[in-house]
C-alpha cells in the first residue's frame, strides 16, 4: 500500500540545489495509516546527496528518515515505511549536503491503528473538547455514568475531531463524568473518562 506524499516547497532562504516539491493524487490532504509506505519526491536531485527528516512542527526536533545519494536524474524518490513512526501530523524536511533546508508546504498525517497516542483535551472541559490520535475509521460513543448512550459519531480519515459537548439531539450536556468509547473498527477499542464542568 503506497501513498504519495503531498508536499511542495514552502519557503526558500537561499538558492537550493535540491528542492522538496512532492505532489500526489490526493491533493493537499495527505492522510495515511501507520504502516503505509509514503512516497517522497524532490527535484534537482542529480547534483547532490540529501537527507530526509520529519518533525511535528517547523521548529521541532527533526528525526531522520533517510540519507539519499545524488540520483543523476531530475527527481529523487524515497519510499518511507511508516510502521515505526508514532501517529501524528508531520512536516517533511530535506537538507542538502551544503546545509540548505527545504520543507513540505503541508503536513503528512499518520493515523494510528490502535489509539496509541489518543488524547482528550482539555479534560475537564467547559464548552468543547478535542479527541486527538484517532484511528482511520473511528466510532466514538459517549455514555453517561448510568450507561445511557448520549452521543455517537463515526469519524473517518481524521487525526483529531472537535466536539461541542452535545447529545444526539444537539442539546448541551450537563456537568458530570462521561465515558468515551473509541472503536477503530479493526477490533481495537479503548475507553477514556471525560469530565464536563459548567
Amino acid at each position: 500500500n503506497v501513498k504519495a506524499a503531498v508536499c511542495s516547497l514552502c519557503e526558500l532562504s537561499g538558492i537550493y540545489a535540491a528542492e522538496l516539491i512532492t505532489t500526489g493524487p490526493s491533493g493537499w490532504k495527505n492522510v495515511v495509516t501507520k504502516g503505509d509506505i509514503l512516497e517522497i519526491q524532490w527535484v534537482n536531485a542529480s547534483t547532490e546527496p540529501v537527507t530526509l527528516y520529519y518533525a511535528e512542527n517547523l521548529d521541532g526536533e527533526k528525526k531522520k528518515i533517510a540519507e539519499m545519494p545524488a540520483t543523476g536524474g531530475p527527481t529523487g524518490t524515497y519510499f518511507w515505511d511508516t510502521r515505526d513512526v508514532l501517529p501524528g501530523k508531520y512536516w517533511i524536511f530535506l537538507q542538502s549536503t551544503a546545509g540548505n533546508w527545504s520543507w513540505s508546504s503541508g503536513q503528512v498525517t499518520i493515523l494510528s491503528n490502535d489509539f496509541e497516542r489518543l488524547v482528550i483535551y482539555p479534560n475537564p472541559c467547559v464548552n468543547s473538547v478535542t479527541f486527538s490520535g484517532l484511528a482511520p475509521d473511528t466510532t466514538i460513543r459517549i455514555y453517561d455514568l448510568s450507561g445511557s448512550l448520549v452521543y455517537s459519531r463515526r469519524i473517518q480519515g481524521q487525526y483529531s475531531w472537535y466536539w461541542y459537548l452535545v447529545n444526539n439531539s444537539y442539546d448541551k450536556l450537563g456537568s458530570g463524568t462521561y465515558l468515551c468509547v473509541f472503536d477503530g473498527g479493526n477490533g481495537k477499542k479503548t475507553t477514556r473518562k471525560l469530565s464536563i464542568t459548567k
